[in-house]
Parts: C-alpha cells; sequence; structure tokens
C-alpha cells in the first residue's frame, strides 16, 4: 500500500499528465507524444498508447477519483481498534 506522500505526489502527477492532456485535446492532437505516453504507463494506466488524449482524459480522471478516496478515506482498523 503507498504512503500518504506517495499517494499525494501521485495524485500531483496524475494533475499534471491531465493537464498535458486537456491542452493536447483543446489542440486537437491525435496521438500521445511518447513522454505523455511514458508518464501514463508509470502511473498505471498502460496500453493506452493508440488512443488519444480525448479518450484517455477519462481514464486518467477515474484514477485520480481513485487517489483522492484513498487519501480521504481513514485507515481500516482491524479487531479491537487495531490499526491494520
Amino acid at each position: 500500500m503507498l504512503s500518504r506522500t506517495q499517494l499525494d505526489q501521485r495524485l500531483e502527477d496524475l494533475g499534471d499528465v491531465l493537464e498535458s492532456l486537456e491542452q493536447m485535446n483543446l489542440h486537437h492532437e491525435a496521438q500521445l507524444p511518447i513522454s505523455v505516453s511514458r508518464h501514463l504507463h508509470e502511473l498505471g494506466i498502460v496500453d493506452q498508447d493508440r488512443l488519444g488524449p480525448a479518450a484517455v482524459i477519462p481514464i486518467a480522471l477515474e484514477q485520480q477519483q481513485v487517489v483522492r478516496r484513498r487519501l480521504g478515506s481513514p485507515r481500516r482498523r482491524g479487531p479491537a481498534g487495531t490499526v491494520g
């Protein structure tokens, strides 16, 4: 499981990628640059190479929501109130 610091960094990275994707979409770019594709792979959003920015944006947004939920949810507690 990722630490809070790692989740914060992942959220920031996803925000950067989403900003790039939105700019590409506004400029009607059809293909992802290698650098953006590589960054998506590093973030666990794989096999999107053939998709354009408009198709990848919802996938990246969903990943961003997953991270936000993980950051907002308290750690699960085990039996007798132990943190686990």
